[in-house]
């Protein structure tokens, strides 16, 4: 029995998340909080609630004479089979100690069949090698495991991972970065996904500094038994513990002088959290969560508790209960039975119940929207300098001039190069940008890479000037009275260049809330709007704003190769994949119109299981086309065997209104010439304009005759002079003077004389004018006039367009690829793009590098279209390209070796971004790090109270409840929103593990919760004001609130109308802790604004005494923004 009931509370403590007390991250970090009372529970009240259970049920034999009539039997029967099914009940009568060993090994054989490594794994056990699947009767079904399940692992930390030695030292940080390489050839190579993966240190150059970085490399492969050290060979390969330890040995090892002082602390003992020596070093503590955190918990299901309970009754019936042994057992022994399957079941449901609340948390905090952490705007000149008070537009102008990040920024981005003429740079800032246009943008001089605005390159920080940073306000030192400032000639290089993006993360708060509040509405300003963050929670957070609301998708997702950096879980590689994309196409659809489209990248690893699922989630009639995009007509051999792979799929869904695939002809032919050849046409034209002939009249299907279509077979008779037509039978003798008879083509079936018209006699009639009679030596040929002739269909085919043109396209704008692996080409995307609305909002959230925001700039450029997009990318390409990226595309429209060669028109400034909102949102390992579980004295009190006086209820409160209660405060309390611009939560750097404390953006947070279509966005106020007493005690304002940038009463507006078309505008304030005088303030703050037109809905946070707000006729409540900030945050968790 005590063997068995170890076995089971080791695998509970595993399934509890108590197993490794020294990871401290997620939920791991949370549980442990509260793992003496977890442990209390499994050590000390789980045996006897099992006892009790037992002497409870019928097990325990009440009626003595009925025990007395089978106790012969007893002495012979073992309680189980070595399966671990009940023996004959005729024969078995075990003891209490057998039953009770039962008991715990039925537990642990139902309980550990599910878990695998963090994850419940949906594996109904119908019998021993079978399993069985849910169906509802479909004609066909596409079923996989973890279709019921979260996908909540990130590439990141597969790829890099990364820590600081010294956290608190900003200027020698000692970070440490593990990075992951190819697996060597050989052996290593050609990895089937069935086997187990581990991380295995490089064999060569595994550590090196690098840039002021440790970098320790490793390989992500399975284990062979080369992997042990020389001498140590074993006939099995090392498991990821034993890698971890010959990964320490080996970097603990390294001599080299240079390496010693990181060797030294990566030696030293590792601190847990509650500040004991883990007796490890801190570079195994590191290794240990840097493989744990790609192990474990890939997966949060949907709906443990209920999937558990329905399999645990499937279980009782189908691998405890035994009929037969039912039927012939004898009446004792039934009863004993059911009672020890009762006392399992009573048991199992406690222990489901923690492990559902574990499982719901965390979807709880997966599921809940994320905060807005970081709001950034990329505005370009253009806007500016469209702005219509001259003094603000001055002011502006003068602060970025002076400003020297920005500059350094522009330097960076490649954006002050020199233009060159063939005989050299002489041009000179100042000149308007109409004056630049064509300008070809040089290469180096004999001298060096040309000049920048009068500074070389390599001059990092100067202004434009070529001065330092600090003088680029002022006058050059030097410089003869009369000389042109350095503020002016910044200025007039700002002027002359309006795409110029000013990226609001290198000016002030202050700065930035002027910016926005001058340009006016900001939703309709706004062409793009970048996200980094889980595609998951970006596509959750746009769903209120965007629902229905966009026009065409791309997406270009993890091929799922076992080798693209897909984080996905061993033996479940497909699973895996299937699951991710389910839950982000499921809200994709939500977002796409009527007549949207949706364009999905894929290869031959998922083609087919992609198209099911599409079909699943959009319906047969929502799948359009399967495009074959041949990209490397060499080919190239992955498999080792089969054919060598020349092209790649783009998979088309779309909703019902979804309309044909159309392109422009010369657009067509410029990228595709082998596909569309032989599309030139004489252009002609007539009285009603022009046109081309394509198509002669006659049906060329000889089906097509007098046999299938006798009403299309018919002699026509056509004047040349007058235009008039006219008609007989094909076997009538008849002419018509001055008219020419055209008999229908002959057929050469074999069967039938003629092919039939594709007109009939009323339609040729009735459009005339629509056909082209041309006299020629063998007789009169008839041509349909094709009027619309600029675009064609598309076809399902994409040609000479190459994987290697993406690369290309990276390296025109940066110089290089950037480390992208086969980026996809911006002509590719295009193809797709302009498929949609001239004004459609474009998604991808899947954008790697941002190709698809650069075919949609591109694309606007040459057919003066407005389509705006929306990116979302999680990982550290967000910042190194992509971002870059756009800044680049809106600036200059072509580049080569990361220099524009040529700048922008002004009509292509005009039709480039204006604004581009930059948004970092919160992740679900945030969630996980800022949650604490809190309990007042008087909960601590009551639970002790209970713990003496009614154990059952503090475990029900243990098992059902501690998490979700404990964990309230944390989540966002009260307090956040008494002043909107201070809740700093720790958020973490992509990819590493690296956090810092940065400030919420709640009011950014809100506007998406909400839908709103922002219209304006103030600049922050502040004020003071003095107060009084009247005689009745009231306190009143002494005069009015007066503007203060000191003052301690700050307000912020935002107005916009939400998504059914209500006008809302928001107030924000920071409360002083003084309600009486806050209420007051805001009561006369709003007097200020009486004149506004009145208001649908008003949000104010903090409590106050405003019932409704007058205005101009209607009467709008003011509601409390805390409360609706909750109800919309965790909206989608209610019920979890």
């Amino acid at each position: 029995m005590e063997e068995k009931y170890d076995r089971l509370k080791a695998l509970l403590l595993e399934l509890f998340q108590l197993n490794q007390p020294d990871l401290d991250f997620g939920i791991y970090r949370i549980l442990r909080a509260r793992a003496d009372e977890i442990r209390d529970f499994l050590e000390r009240r789980l045996p006897p609630l099992v006892r009790e259970a037992l002497s409870q049920s019928c097990v325990a034999g009440r009626a003595e004479p009925r025990q007395q009539g089978v106790e012969a039997a007893r002495a012979t029967a073992p309680a189980a089979d070595h399966a671990g099914h009940p023996t004959n009940l005729r024969s078995s009568i075990p003891d209490r100690a057998a039953l009770e060993a039962e008991v715990y090994d039925q537990l642990y054989r139902f309980f550990s069949r599910y878990y695998s490594e963090g994850d419940f794994l949906p594996r109904r056990v119908y019998r021993e090698g079978v399993y069985a699947l849910p169906y509802e009767g479909e004609e066909v079904r596409l079923h996989w495991v973890n279709s019921d399940q979260h996908y909540i692992k990130t590439g990141e930390y597969l790829r890099d991972y990364a820590f600081r030695l010294r956290p608190d030292d900003e200027a020698h940080p000692m970070r440490v970065h593990f990075t992951l390489v190819n697996a060597a050839e050989g052996e290593h190579g050609n990895v089937k996904a069935a086997e187990d993966r581990a991380f295995v240190l490089a064999a060569r150059d595994f550590i090196a500094e690098e840039d002021g970085e440790l970098v320790i490399r490793f390989e992500y492969r399975p284990a062979t038994t080369a992997d042990w050290p020389a001498g140590e060979g074993r006939p099995k390969p090392p498991s990821q513990k034993e890698l971890i330890a010959i990964a320490v040995a080996r970097v603990l090892g390294v001599e080299d002088p240079a390496l010693s002082p990181w060797i030294q602390e990566l030696g030293r003992e590792h601190v847990l959290a509650d500040g004991r020596p883990a007796g490890y070093t801190r570079l195994e503590a590191h290794l240990r969560r840097y493989t744990a955190r790609n192990t474990f918990d890939y997966f949060i299901h949907k709906d443990l508790g209920g999937f558990l309970r329905r399999e645990l009754d499937f279980y009782l019936k189908n691998e405890v209960l035994q009929v037969d042994n039912l039927v012939d057992g004898a009446a004792p022994l039934v009863e004993q039975h059911l009672g020890k399957i009762k006392v399992i079941r009573q048991i199992a449901l406690k222990i489901i119940d923690f492990l559902a609340q574990i499982e719901d948390f965390q979807k709880k905090l997966w599921r809940k929207k994320k905060f807005v952490v970081d709001t950034q705007y990329c505005v370009t000149l253009a806007a500016i300098l469209a702005l219509g008070d001259e003094d603000i537009r001055s002011r502006l102008l003068a602060e970025i001039a002076a400003n020297a990040e920005q500059w350094a920024e522009w330097h960076r981005l490649g954006f002050l190069w020199e233009p060159r003429t063939e005989h050299g740079p002489d041009r000179q800032p100042g000149r308007r940008a109409g004056e630049r246009s064509g300008v070809q943008w040089g290469d180096q001089t004999d001298d060096g890479p040309g000049e920048q605005l009068g500074h070389r390159t390599g001059d990092v920080g100067g202004g434009p000037s070529g001065q330092p940073a600090d003088v680029v306000a002022g006058v050059a030192p030097g410089e003869p009275p009369g000389h042109p400032s350095a503020r002016d000639r910044a200025l007039e290089f700002l002027l002359a260049h309006p795409s110029l993006p000013v990226d609001t993360r290198h000016f002030s708060e202050e700065f930035k809330g002027r910016l926005l509040e001058a340009l006016g509405d900001l939703d309709e300003l706004t062409d793009a709007i970048l996200i980094q963050a889980d595609n998951y929670h970006a596509l959750d957070l746009l769903q209120t704003r965007f629902r229905q609301q966009i026009g065409f998708v791309y997406i270009d997702p993890p091929y799922n190769t076992g080798n693209d950096g897909f984080a996905y879980k061993d033996r479940y590689r497909h699973s895996t994949w299937l699951t991710m994309m389910a839950d982000r196409l499921a809200l994709a659809r939500e977002l796409l119109a009527p007549d949207g489209t949706l364009f999905i990248s894929i290869d031959d690893n998922e083609v087919e299981r992609l198209k099911c699922l599409g079909e699943m989630l959009f319906g047969p009639e929502g799948y359009l086309n399967t495009f074959v995009w041949v990209n490397n007509l060499k080919g190239r051999q992955i498999a080792g065997r089969g054919a060598a792979g020349t092209h790649e799929y783009v998979l088309a869904f779309g909703g019902p209104d979804a309309g044909v695939f159309t392109a422009p002809v010369g657009r067509l032919k410029e990228l595709m010439p082998s596909a569309y050849r032989g599309l030139d046409y004489d252009t002609k034209c007539d009285t009603l304009g022009p046109y081309v002939t394509k198509n002669e009249l006659h049906n060329t299907n000889s089906k097509f005759n007098e046999e299938t279509r006798p009403n299309l077979v018919f002699n026509i008779h056509y004047n040349f002079e007058t235009g008039e037509v006219r008609f007989s039978a094909v076997d009538e003798d008849v002419d018509y003077p001055g008219f020419v008879k055209i008999p229908p083509r002959r057929n050469n079936d074999g069967r039938h004389r003629y092919h039939a018209w594709r007109w009939s006699k009323e339609k040729i009639a009735r459009d005339i004018a629509e056909l082209e009679f041309v006299q020629t030596a063998e007789g009169v040929r008839i041509y349909t006039k094709v009027r619309h002739f600029a675009a064609t269909a598309l076809k399902d085919v994409i040609t000479d367009i190459t994987t290697a043109a993406g690369s290309r396209d990276l390296a025109q704008l940066f110089g290089s690829a950037g480390g992208i692996d086969y980026p996809k080409p911006v002509a590719l995307v295009e193809v797709f793009v302009a498929q949609s609305r001239s004004d459609a909002w474009v998604l991808d959230f899947f954008a790697g590098s941002g190709t698809t925001g650069q075919a949609v700039v591109r694309l606007n450029r040459a057919e003066d279209a407005r389509r705006r997009f929306i990116l979302v990318e999680a990982g550290q390409c967000f910042d190194a390209l992509l971002v870059p990226r756009i800044k680049k595309a809106v600036f200059a429209p072509d580049w080569r070796d990361g220099r524009p060669v040529r700048l922008p028109t002004p009509e292509e400034v005009r039709r480039g971004p204006r604004v581009v909102k930059v948004m970092r949102l919160e992740s679900y390992e945030d969630a996980l790090n800022n949650l604490e579980l809190r309990r007042t004295p008087t909960q601590e009190e009551l639970l002790a109270r209970l713990a003496r006086e009614n154990p059952a209820v503090r475990d029900e409160y243990l098992l059902r409840y501690m998490l979700d209660v404990e964990s309230r405060a944390s989540l966002l309390g009260v307090e956040a929103f008494a002043d909107p611009t201070a809740y700093r939560p720790k958020v973490r750097r992509p990819g590493c593990e690296e956090t810092r404390a940065v400030p919420v953006d709640l009011m950014e947070t809100f506007n998406w919760l909400l839908g709103l279509s922002v219209t304006r966005m103030c600049a922050p106020e502040r004020f003071r004001a003095a107060f009084r007493r009247e005689a009745d005690g009231r306190l009143v304002l002494d005069g009015d609130i007066l503007p203060d940038p000191q003052g301690p009463w700050w307000f912020r507006s935002v107005e916009g109308v939400t998504p059914d078309g209500r006008r809302a505008l928001m107030i924000w304030r920071r409360l002083t802790g003084d309600p009486e005088r806050d209420d007051l303030v805001l009561g006369r703050w709003l007097d200020r604004r009486r004149q506004s037109p009145g208001w649908d809905l008003v949000y104010v946070n903090g409590s106050h005494t405003l019932g409704s707000l007058p205005g101009a006729g209607t009467a709008s409540a003011v509601r409390l923004i805390e409360e609706e900030f909750h109800r919309l945050m965790f909206a989608e968790t209610e019920g979890v």
